[in-house]
């Protein structure tokens, strides 16, 4: 899909979820002493900002819920496709351009003749004691 494309998609979405659903059940004894399985309940967990978040969804609802996280994991790919085409892209367009001559520069401190600086120095980097390179 083209860039276009894509957006034109997510554009279209409408209502989505992230995370998941989940089946809870819980076992309760009864006066007599009897085990009893209640439930389900169903709960809804995502993250958002690094932190775990928590709802519960009633059971007429939990089928649109389900609904909804499928549509947000199609959102999920269509990012993730549009992230790669724009990357490439990018790519592309460096590879397009071209490399700029490399320029030597002279190594640093070349204004200040020292032992060592004359073997790293071109010749016309250097300069006479007590001038100032310009």
């Amino acid at each position: 899909m083209t860039q276009s494309e894509i957006l034109d998609t997510l554009s279209k979405v409408g209502a989505a979820r992230r995370g998941q659903i989940t089946e809870q059940w819980y076992t309760v004894k009864a006066a007599d002493g009897t085990e009893r399985r209640q439930g389900p309940y169903y709960v809804w967990t995502r993250y958002d900002g690094g932190k775990k978040l928590t709802s519960r969804v009633r059971g007429p609802e939990a089928d649109r819920a389900r609904r909804e996280i499928e549509k947000g994991r199609d959102i999920d790919r269509l990012v993730g496709e549009f992230w790669r085409n724009a990357e490439a892209e990018a790519e592309g367009a460096a590879e397009k351009k071209t490399a700029l001559p490399a320029v030597s520069r002279p190594a640093r401190n070349c204004a200040k003749p020292s032992r060592s600086s004359g073997r790293r120095c071109p010749p016309e980097a250097r300069t006479p004691s007590g001038s100032r390179r310009r």
